[in-house]
């Protein structure tokens, strides 16, 4: 079966950052990306798509979209399944879940563990700094698998203005 290769891979919690990462693939799209950004909308069924993980090992760029509340349900419980859904085969993906008998994951964590595996250049675009959310703060607070997340410059929005990422565009994600 082919494979459809992306040079671009948008993450994003459907629950607080969807519209964000709509409105940057929209961008994306009319500066020349068409066709070119993986971003998956349509996972209706509730089961993560092994799919992804093959986008995410053949992206050059990953871009997570990061909210207040992105990491909010983030512990160190079940880390070791995350390293290695991090950089299993795809093919093992859904036994090493079975396996591991967790019923729920958290798809962001899977793509953003993966794309720091696999040492992608990592976009995070997050919200300004406030006393709820410190971008800084992260790598004290996130378990090993994703914690490198802070060591990436981010790129920051602010929920009151209008945010369109040309900037990000043109100094963070590929020509």
């Amino acid at each position: 079966m082919f494979k459809r290769k992306y040079d671009i891979f948008i993450s994003y919690r459907r629950k607080d950052t969807s519209d964000k990462a709509q409105h940057l693939l929209t961008i994306l799209e009319y500066n020349g990306y068409f066709g070119r950004v993986s971003f998956d909308k349509e996972n209706l069924h509730g089961r993560f798509d092994v799919e992804l993980l093959n986008r995410i090992d053949n992206c050059t760029d990953f871009i997570a979209m990061i909210s207040d509340e992105t990491f909010s349900d983030v512990t160190d419980e079940h880390t070791e399944l995350y390293v290695k859904l991090a950089t299993c085969d795809p093919k093992d993906f859904y036994s090493i879940i079975e396996a591991s008998g967790v019923k729920e994951i958290n798809f962001m964590r899977i793509e953003l563990a993966r794309a720091i595996a696999k040492e992608k250049n990592i976009v995070p675009i997050a919200p300004q700094k406030s006393d709820k959310f410190n971008f800084d703060d992260l790598a004290t607070i996130l378990p090993v698998d994703i914690k490198q997340i802070s060591r990436y410059h981010a790129a920051f929005y602010n929920d009151k203005d209008t945010m369109t990422f040309r900037d990000v565009i043109k100094t963070k994600v590929i020509p």
